[in-house]
């Protein structure tokens, strides 16, 4: 009995377009780096707020 998963490929799947995927890995390299920068400048609101800041020389 053959099964086939999500995960698996089947012979009817639609061929990737090699441009498309580059636009979409580019978009969502994108998407990544403006949720890191998010996460960076909340991340320095908070050790302005904090009254110390731990180091890693403690």
């Amino acid at each position: 009995m053959d099964v086939t998963t999500p995960d698996q490929p089947t012979a009817t799947a639609t061929p990737i377009d090699p441009a498309e995927a580059s636009f979409d890995i580019v978009a969502r390299q994108e998407s990544t780096e403006a949720a890191v920068a998010d996460l960076r400048s909340d991340l320095d609101r908070v050790k302005a707020r904090a009254p110390f800041w731990p180091s890693a020389t403690c």
